[in-house]
């Protein structure tokens, strides 16, 4: 797409939806942008540090986010809808991360049992299978559907869309004089004394991967200049 870098797009494909025993029964894929050009937001709340700040991502704000997101998507439906996929799966389906999903997660007795006792009826057969996917991580959007439906497809973009777990850039590093400028070159924060910071925050543009090794880089390099 005109105005994205190459590798912008990312497919992961994992063995289980989650830690419980439900998402060990579930393979997932995902996919979607790796190089975001929708701008989020973190605000203080009080002057109280230990207040939770206002923190808001934004995701597919920006036109090209979500139209490539929407390509990412539809490029999965039929990669699952592929006849040797179809007979190697019980079901190919389009998941969501549900308010059931999340319940479900917290680490409590009741839970465990709870999905303890999903993940056997998962193996009883269709009906039982179909109504736990339906009520626990299905998004109520078909795999045709997607493929077929503009509509369908941007409101289950929308709807489904997640961050990876790799936040970054909130606080960053730039030049003196650019306004949204928040630490110079050796992290300190501009307009502050003592103060400095060095963590993946300071990012000024976000990469096209995983920041764990860009976020030690960075480390590194500033701990060097204390």
């Amino acid at each position: 797409m005109a105005g994205c870098p190459p590798q912008d797009m990312k497919m992961s494909l994992g063995n289980r939806f989650d830690q419980t025993a439900v998402g060990h029964q579930f393979g997932v894929v995902r996919v979607g942008p790796d190089k975001a050009f929708s701008r989020g937001l973190v605000r203080l709340r009080t002057t109280d540090a230990k207040d939770e700040p206002h923190v808001s991502f934004n995701l597919l704000s920006d036109e090209r986010d979500l139209a490539r997101m929407i390509y990412g998507i539809r490029f999965a439906c039929k990669v699952l809808s592929a006849d040797a996929i179809q007979k190697a799966s019980f079901s190919i389906f389009a998941g969501a991360y549900t308010d059931w999903t999340r319940r479900l997660g917290i680490k409590t007795w009741y839970n465990k049992i709870l999905t303890e006792v999903g993940a056997f009826a998962l193996d009883l057969g269709v009906l039982p299978r179909n109504a736990i996917m339906r009520v626990v991580t299905s998004s109520g959007y078909g795999i045709d559907e997607l493929l077929r439906d503009d509509h369908a497809a941007e409101a289950f973009a929308r709807e489904t869309a997640l961050g990876n777990w790799h936040a970054c850039g909130t606080v960053r590093m730039g030049a003196k004089g650019d306004r949204d400028a928040c630490v110079d070159s050796a992290g300190r924060v501009l307009g502050i004394k003592n103060l400095r910071v060095a963590d993946a925050s300071i990012m000024p543009a976000i990469p096209c991967a995983n920041i764990h090794l860009t976020t030690i880089m960075a480390a590194e390099k500033l701990s060097d200049c204390i």
